[in-house]
């Protein structure tokens, strides 16, 4: 009977800290949302024929950042997501559904730039919330969006050109 115990002890020591905080899961189911929507902007803008643009915010002292998708500049009110039919706003941090996972860096060519738009070929541009439509700049250089939990980092990578979307 003893013998029962210390080994239901061992296992519970071993299978308890596993039950806790999965950080490296937030992580990365969150960094799917945000290529699955990435996708669907760039989709769109092919679909329609004209501009749609993700702007980023990183994560400051009272959120954990996150994103909304517009149509058109100067941004007034976001996109209806199609499948929930709530606007196209999706946040992180404490209230989300990822708690612990903030939008740490966002990296579109010029340190000021903070939103990534798609043409009508699905071709990335970058620029900042209030350049005007039609000014954007043609990303440049490989575009990132880097997603924390923890100890847990996943950057998502927009290439050039092609605006191909990949997680590592």
């Amino acid at each position: 009977m003893l013998t029962v115990v210390v080994i239901l002890a061992v296992v519970m020591l071993v299978v308890m800290p596993s039950l806790g905080q999965r950080d490296d899961l937030s992580t990365s189911a969150a960094a799917r949302l945000v290529v699955a929507d990435l996708l669907w902007a760039q989709n769109h803008a092919i679909a329609t024929g004209s501009p749609c643009y993700v702007s980023f915010a990183t994560a400051n002292s009272s959120n954990g950042g996150g994103f909304a998708i517009y149509n058109a500049k100067p941004f007034t009110s976001p996109l209806i997501n199609p499948i929930t039919s709530k606007v196209f706003v999706d946040s992180f941090g404490v209230g989300s559904t990822f708690p612990t996972v903030q939008v740490s860096n966002i990296k579109f060519d010029a340190a000021s730039n903070t939103v990534i738009g798609f043409t009508a070929l699905g071709q990335p541009t970058t620029s900042t919330p209030s350049t005007p439509a039609g000014s954007e700049s043609t990303l440049a250089s490989t575009g990132t969006i880097t997603l924390t939990a923890g100890t847990n980092s996943i950057v998502i990578s927009i290439e050039p050109d092609t605006g191909h979307i990949t997680l590592p």
